[in-house]
């Protein structure tokens, strides 16, 4: 077992608390672990091709890193339309 799989393991954890404040903080705290968990799914995306040694699975984590802020300001959008 290398380095990377456990800082997926680790990653993996970091999923719990972040989840929870989703589901039940306030509105503002709900944007910022929307934020905060596709960094995690990003960190996540580019630990895994790290650790199976495989480079040409990157582009995923590209893609996650590229969308993450247009998936936080959509959620935003939403949260303080439907949901206040």
């Amino acid at each position: 077992m290398n380095v990377w799989i456990l800082a997926a393991i680790g990653l993996l954890a970091a999923f719990v608390p972040a989840g929870v404040v989703l589901l039940r903080g306030t509105l503002m705290s709900r944007i910022a672990a929307v934020q905060l968990l596709s960094v995690i799914t990003t960190l996540e995306l580019f630990a895994i091709p790290m650790a199976l040694r495989r480079p040409d699975l990157f582009g995923a984590a590209i893609a996650s890193a590229i969308l993450s802020l247009a998936g936080t300001v959509l959620y935003a959008w939403i949260a303080v339309r439907w949901l206040r």
